[in-house]
């Protein structure tokens, strides 16, 4: 019976509900002309025909085995070894590294020496600038081949060799559009501050070069180990080498036979090397996202040129909402520039490519550049919005490649304005700051910070709630005008 009067009660709510007219549901997103996005077009930067990846793998081989190569073989009488910061002995170790170089890697080593001539004095400078030793120069040798555009198997890029964590602590950006490992000027700087460092701790250029190749934990422990109350000083380096991995073991004599070899060219029989020509270059800046093609157009040059000198853009477009400079060959800058301030903004680009990372949606993708889930869909094939990979490439229709979406309206959220991406937003325009992380600092703090939300800044940068941020890091940050 009781059952039965909750029914009767109940009949007059349920029959409102059932009259009531059903919720509007948003009007279907627009048909988009499938737009199939242009190749990347791939330049071979190496001068090594036999590497098919144009990206150079570390210069010079390993020895075999797990003991320290050695040799019994002599060097020319008459070298010059002295008036170095970084003594320059030699044993059967480095004497090792001098044959190799000098006999089987003969090509390859000349071939760098040539490249040095490219970067040498802006290198110089830097070290000289700092007060550290000339001799430093040979470590790019060793560590890249002079390349910026080198990757060791352990994922070390550019010319300096820098871990992704080490270069952002260093203060170099390494973000899906800018990686400034691949730049020679900033990766030198961010080189030449590091290395300071490793030798305040450890008070020895042999010690500070062990470090830099394999962590300045794994030396401080090997020293605790072997030589515990031992004043700084070159010899600990032979004094833990055994407690050392193989390739740091060899580190330090590739780096001494390198330099022993490059101040006595002659007496090793280089002395015909020719040196590479620094590249003067105009430097521009672009305001916002910018095709290569787009750029190479307006500066009368070839893609190739622009990608060759911007290696630290390695998807061969500028970072969207943010100003970045880009190197030109020398001359064109006036020329690129009247050319450039004709170009509509929405022509500037068609296609970006976004990474996919732990934790994102289609939708946060399409609301971070401003256009929409069906036009990622469609440009890339997807079949579902819905299944995405960690690590999976995306073009991003951009400009007019996403101009039919853009014109459309959608339906509006209950309670809020309409919203549309691309050029037909009716969302307040904004300003975009670029915040580099500091010591301490929380995704919460610098929100409050700058009075924007926090869903919106790690939608901003494609963070999630257990996203950890570390100093060096740069976060994208956009206000209301």
């Amino acid at each position: 019976m009781r059952f039965y009067l909750v029914l009767i009660a109940a009949a007059p709510m349920l029959g409102a509900c059932y009259r009531s007219p059903p919720p509007e549901l948003p009007a279907p997103p627009p048909e988009i002309t499938p737009i199939d996005p242009p190749e990347l077009i791939q330049v071979d930067f190496s001068d090594l025909s036999s590497l098919d990846s144009g990206l150079e793998p570390a210069p010079f081989p390993e020895s075999a085995g797990d003991l320290p190569p050695t040799s019994d073989a002599r060097s020319p009488s008459g070298l010059n070894l002295g008036g170095t910061t970084i003594p320059l002995v030699l044993n059967s170790r480095i004497q090792y590294w001098i044959d190799l170089f000098t006999g089987n890697e003969r090509e390859r080593f000349a071939l760098y020496l040539s490249r040095q001539g490219q970067y040498e004095e802006m290198i110089t400078s830097k070290l000289r600038a700092s007060r550290l030793p000339a001799e430093l120069i040979y470590l790019a040798l060793i560590e890249s081949g002079y390349s910026t555009i080198a990757r060791s198997r352990a994922r070390a890029v550019g010319m300096w060799q820098f871990m992704t964590g080490t270069a952002r602590l260093e203060g170099l950006e390494v973000s899906e559009y800018l990686d400034e490992r691949r730049h020679a000027e900033r990766s030198t700087e961010a080189a030449v501050q590091h290395l300071q460092r490793l030798h305040r701790r450890f008070g020895s250029w042999y010690l500070a070069a062990a470090a830099y190749n394999s962590g300045e934990g794994r030396i401080a422990r090997a020293l605790a180990r072997r030589a515990p109350n031992a004043e700084p000083s070159d010899d600990l380096f032979w004094t833990i080498h055994s407690l050392l991995p193989r390739e740091t073991r060899d580190y330090v004599p590739k780096l001494i036979a390198a330099t022993i070899i490059g101040r006595n060219r002659e007496r090793f029989g280089f002395q015909d090397v020719v040196l590479l020509e620094p590249a003067p270059a105009d430097r521009v800046s672009i305001p916002d996202a910018t095709d290569f093609s787009v750029i190479a157009e307006a500066a009368g040059v070839s893609v190739e040129d622009v990608a060759r000198l911007n290696p630290h853009l390695p998807r061969q477009v500028t970072p969207p909402g943010r100003e970045v400079e880009v190197l030109l060959p020398v001359g064109t800058a006036p020329v690129f520039q009247v050319a450039y301030d004709q170009i509509p903004p929405e022509k500037r680009v068609r296609f970006l490519e976004h990474t996919v990372r732990r934790g994102e949606t289609l939708s946060q993708i399409a609301s971070r550049y401003g256009t929409s889930v069906s036009a990622i869909q469609q440009t890339n094939r997807l079949r579902s919005a819905n299944i995405l990979s960690i690590g999976q490439r995306l073009r991003i229709p951009r400009g007019t490649a996403i101009r039919v979406a853009a014109a459309a309206p959608r339906a509006a959220p209950a309670g809020g304005p309409s919203s549309v991406g691309g050029s037909g937003s009716s969302t307040p325009p904004s300003s975009t700051t670029t915040y580099r992380v500091r010591a301490g600092d929380s995704i919460w703090a610098i929100a409050q910070r700058y009075r924007v939300s926090m869903n919106d800044l790690l939608e901003w940068n494609s963070l999630t709630r257990r996203s950890v941020i570390k100093p060096g890091d740069r976060l994208i940050i956009r206000r209301a005008s």
